[in-house]
């Protein structure tokens, strides 16, 4: 995709956005005020078309010196949340018979790093949530992908943020046309991690 068309694209959101909604800053450490913002969200404005869920607490912490409250609030960010804006968005994506569900995963997944270890563990979860999401969701015209960025985002890398843009247009492209999972290419298929080396 141009650049041209890319911001093209960002302009008429953001337009859309002035027009259709309010800005609101959920917190997604507070489930049940997470839970009740999407709800009046699309009670409000119907069923998205996408949903890209890419929140992480990213603190660098240890196992052993994390208290409880501590682990209990990054899963919470990390992974429960994203499991609720599912769990709400569902209905409203089964009625309107497409959605796509859009999950900013990271390479601390494949390689955990004892430094990052809730974005670690959060990050493991978070792809397997997205499977079993992706395998619920599936026969009701739901797509649940993942997008995997496994580097430090800087331009002119594997990992430039107009590469990624663009992979993150991709899969939501796909469902704005109406496509089922099965046109996607093999490799696209239920957990899309286009943003990896190589």
């Amino acid at each position: 995709m141009q650049k041209q068309t890319l911001m093209a694209v960002l302009t008429a959101l953001r337009q859309l956005l002035t027009a259709y909604a309010k800005p609101w800053h959920p917190q997604a450490q507070s489930r049940r005020g997470l839970g009740a913002r999407m709800r009046e969200l699309y009670l409000r404005n119907g069923a998205p078309g996408a949903i890209v869920y890419n929140a992480v607490m990213g603190a660098p912490d240890r196992l052993l010196s994390s208290s409880a409250a501590h682990l209990q609030t990054a899963y919470s960010v990390d992974v429960i949340s994203a499991i609720i804006v599912a769990q709400v968005a569902a209905p409203a994506m089964r009625a309107a018979g497409f959605g796509t569900i859009l999950v900013t995963g990271g390479g601390f997944a494949d390689h955990p790093i004892p430094a990052l270890a809730t974005v670690s563990l959060g990050k493991a979860a978070l792809r397997s949530a997205a499977t079993m999401r992706g395998a619920d969701l599936e026969p009701g015209g739901i797509r649940v992908a993942t997008l995997t960025i496994a580097g430090q985002i800087a331009a002119g890398t594997s990992f430039d943020p107009e590469r990624i843009a663009e992979r993150y247009w991709e899969v939501v492209h796909w469902t704005v046309h109406g496509r089922q999972n099965s046109d996607l290419p093999a490799s696209r298929r239920c957990l899309t991690d286009a943003a990896r080396e190589g």
